[in-house]
């Protein structure tokens, strides 16, 4: 179940907009956020927005680690 006070607020974007904002973390931070301080969803729920943003630090730890060069010879 979508939170329903975040998706009332990204409902005056545009679709395009509203799409690229389901991607980036601090929408599910937010999200998250409004949850616990709410009560209005379940443990399962505020879990699965922690877990995209974990994934979101993996993915740039991994993308950092491939990408930066090395400074020491």
């Amino acid at each position: 179940m979508e939170h329903r006070a975040s998706r009332r607020r990204r409902l005056k974007l545009t679709d395009v907009l509203d799409t690229i904002g389901d991607w980036l973390p601090l929408s599910h931070a937010i999200d998250a956020l409004n949850a616990v301080s709410t009560g209005a969803e379940d443990a399962a729920y505020i879990w699965l927005r922690i877990l995209f943003i974990g994934c979101w630090i993996v993915g740039a730890v991994i993308v950092g680690s491939l990408t930066l060069r090395r400074r020491t010879p």
